[in-house]
């Protein structure tokens, strides 16, 4: 069974393509998630 980061799944191999680790293709989408700051985040409940 192939793993996610192998080539031939396209998320990764669209990575590669574009000149891009996975990993580091991963390391960006995590660091931009965990910066991201929802607008209701700031809303009383």
């Amino acid at each position: 069974m192939p793993t996610p980061t192998s080539l031939g799944e396209d998320f990764p191999e669209s990575a590669h393509t574009d000149g891009l680790p996975y990993e580091k293709l991963l390391e960006r989408i995590v660091r931009l998630g965990t910066r991201y700051r929802a607008a209701w985040r700031g809303m009383d409940a």
